[in-house]
């Protein structure tokens, strides 16, 4: 039985509820974790606990506990003023904006009018509820 430190390799499809595959692991290329150790989301892992080899396991990801809800403040106007020269804006599209840290992040435009851009800084799976199919393989 699966418990916390076990090294765990499996196979793994995670999909949207409509059924849009987002990833997966299969048997020619499987995944290993060592569960507890956040390689995996906290809600997997914990269906991972007291699974065997061999054993298959459907999970639903609340989207709290995958990429969060969805958050209107995120959802910023921004002066065209503000964007590089050139810069495609169209709605749709998704760049990578930098952070004064240094760091990016994935902004969707999500509208334009004569003020400038909107852009959504939401994770794109943010509000999505995820389901997670997994086959345990092995456990060492």
């Amino acid at each position: 039985m699966i418990k916390l430190g076990d090294k765990v390799t499996l196979e793994y499809t995670l999909a949207l509820t409509d059924g849009t595959v987002l990833e997966e692991a299969g048997k020619d290329e499987p995944l290993t974790v060592e569960v507890g150790k956040a390689d995996i989301m906290e809600s997997v892992e914990r269906a991972l606990v007291g699974m065997e080899a061999g054993q298959d396991k459907l999970v639903e990801v609340a989207p709290a506990d995958a990429f969060g809800e969805v958050n209107p403040d995120l959802a910023i106007m921004v002066p065209f003023d503000d964007y590089p020269e050139g810069m495609s804006l169209k709605p749709g599209e998704t760049f990578m904006l930098p952070l004064p840290s240094g760091d990016s992040v994935p902004a969707r435009v999500t509208g334009l009018d004569e003020k400038g851009v909107t852009i959504d800084l939401n994770h794109p799976l943010a509000g999505e509820t995820l389901i997670v199919k997994i086959n345990v393989i092995t456990v060492v």
